[in-house]
């Protein structure tokens, strides 16, 4: 690990990753809502973080961040987005960058801190 990264750092780093994957694919499922045959997708993130926090072995930025189908019900024009789901998951989303954000901001500013 860089001389500046800690393990707690790193996890808030691959967290940020992941989220901002989760924002991705939110976004372009409310983009295709109304296209028929489209199948809604899913990031995640949190257990391989989880997991890899876990291991003192284990650089949590080696855990991974998978995309899979929903697995939502489709319409009749076998699209299966849940747009109120989906803008639900988007403003979570938005919390958890700006909380993440906040978190890695004031582990730097402790890091300024001490070297000050």
């Amino acid at each position: 690990m860089e001389l500046f990264t800690d393990r707690v750092g790193a996890g808030i780093e691959r967290a940020l990753d992941g989220v901002a994957e989760q924002q991705r694919t939110t976004a372009a499922n409310i983009a295709n809502a109304s296209t028929p045959g489209y199948r809604a997708q899913r990031a995640s993130f949190q257990d391989s973080l989880a997991s890899a926090l876990s291991d003192p072995g284990t650089d949590p930025r080696s855990a991974a961040i998978s995309t899979v189908d929903a697995g939502t019900p489709a319409d009749l024009t076998g699209n299966s987005v849940q747009l109120d789901r989906e803008v639900t998951d988007e403003q979570r989303e938005g919390l958890q960058y700006q909380a993440l954000a906040q978190a890695m901001t004031f582990k730097l500013g402790l890091w300024k801190t001490a070297i000050g």
